[in-house]
């Protein structure tokens, strides 16, 4: 006989209590009703913590996905302004050399606040120097923006990662509520079971028993006529 265990994972919790609440339709809990409207709103609360987990977890990362899109449009500029550089007499190795900045390879390895700062930092000291020509003037100022718009872009990232620890707390406080509620439900069902023969254990705690895998007595193809010579193509004359 197979039973559902005590769950431990969020989600085999949410999964274990739906079946044990489907089961309810099919067997009388009136013996048990105070452990069964328990459990109930102990699911409901896990449940619903749980989703706003979800929720939480799911828009810190599609916000991540936007935070990094825009540090990929730094990169493009940070790399543009190198390339133009060295049309105004910087190092073309080291285009960056005496601006104090990092290596164009440094920089874009930084983290997104980090890389930015020292991008608005990079565009500052281009600027000071003199007779540069448009387009490297322009490749600064592009990179600038482009820094700019990143910082702003990771204004709102610790509020949401705020959002999704505060829910995974507001969860975890409810673990210990769901357990409990589960176990006592759990030995209520049982007791119930060997004092009136009422069938609520199978109801809501026995799984179906896992179907055997058939197998057939049928030979393989190449087993079904041993004695058969493999056929050949007619030799040439």
């Amino acid at each position: 006989m197979v039973t559902i265990p005590l769950a431990k994972s969020p989600g085999s919790k949410l999964e274990a209590g739906d079946k044990v609440l489907c089961g309810l339709v099919f067997v009388d809990t009136s013996a048990i009703t105070s452990r069964v409207v328990a459990f109930r709103k102990a699911h409901e609360a896990f449940s619903g913590a749980e989703m706003a987990v979800r929720a939480a977890t799911r828009a810190l990362y599609e916000y991540r996905v936007v935070i990094a899109a825009s540090g990929a449009v730094l990169n493009v500029a940070i790399e543009a302004l190198a390339i133009v550089l060295p049309t105004d007499g910087f190092d073309r190795k080291q285009p960056f050399r005496g601006l104090g900045s990092a290596s164009p390879g440094a920089l874009l390895s930084l983290p997104f606040a980090e890389g930015a700062r020292e991008a608005l930092a990079l565009e500052k000291a281009v600027l000071r120097h003199t007779n540069l020509s448009l387009k490297t003037k322009q490749a600064a100022a592009t990179m600038g923006n482009a820094a700019r718009r990143l910082l702003r872009t990771l204004d709102p990232l610790p509020e949401l990662e705020k959002a999704r620890m505060d829910a995974l707390v507001k969860r975890d406080a409810c673990s210990p509520a769901w357990e409990k509620a589960f176990t006592s439900l759990r030995i209520g069902a049982r007791a119930a079971d060997e004092e009136h023969h009422s069938g609520i254990f199978a109801a809501l705690f026995e799984l179906p028993a896992p179907k055997k895998k058939v197998t057939s007595d049928w030979p393989r193809p190449s087993q079904r006529y041993p004695d058969s010579a493999p056929l050949s193509a007619p030799a040439s004359a």
